[in-house]
């Protein structure tokens, strides 16, 4: 029980199994303080020392804290290539920068945003030996209410975000993985 709490327990198993319903993963976690502690949590779970992290350039809408998390943890750090053009990621030049930078995670930190993610795009692109983690903060109450588009089965492996914008609720976050090995993992 949580710190003999039973009651407690059960809301959180009954919100657990609710939010897995919703996203579509197999493992989550609602223990998240922040969007950034869920960031950490993510990039520290999925990669090591010396591994390579791409994330959404500041100017392209990615977070202005990932990069510095990422180099603070030992990472290394590149960017995914965004088209104006197109108001959405180039999923060739971005997997063609995986590739050759042998990128472990991409990490699509967006904060802002009005057009679904290309995600189907990109994983076709990149296969399976990237992990794709979408930060869900601002579109997490769309996402589960059926109105925005469905990262984990577009592609992402993970799923993160807070819980106080879209998703209105108290802030903390949370983190839900596609798949059971890795969600245990992590």
């Amino acid at each position: 029980t949580c710190l003999g709490l039973p009651e407690l327990e059960k809301l959180v198993k009954t919100a657990t199994s609710s939010l897995l319903k919703m996203t579509g993963g197999s493992v989550a976690t609602l223990n998240c303080l922040s969007g950034v502690h869920a960031m950490i949590a993510t990039i520290l779970s999925t990669t090591d020392v010396g591994d390579v992290i791409m994330t959404v350039h500041h100017d392209d809408g990615g977070h202005f804290a990932t990069k510095g998390i990422i180099e603070l943890t030992g990472r290394k750090h590149c960017y995914a290539t965004y088209n104006y053009e197109d108001n959405n990621f180039d999923a060739l030049d971005t997997s063609k920068t995986i590739y050759r930078n042998k990128v472990k995670l991409l990490y699509l930190d967006i904060s802002y945003y009005i057009d679904p993610v290309n995600l189907y795009e990109i994983r076709q692109n990149i296969g399976k030996g990237c992990l794709i983690a979408y930060d869900a903060s601002h579109t997490l109450g769309l996402i589960m209410s059926g109105r925005f588009q469905s990262p984990l089965k577009e592609g992402a492996d993970i799923l993160v975000g807070n819980t106080h914008k879209t998703l209105p609720g108290p802030q903390k976050a949370l983190i839900v993985i596609r798949e059971k090995k890795l969600g245990e993992k992590m």
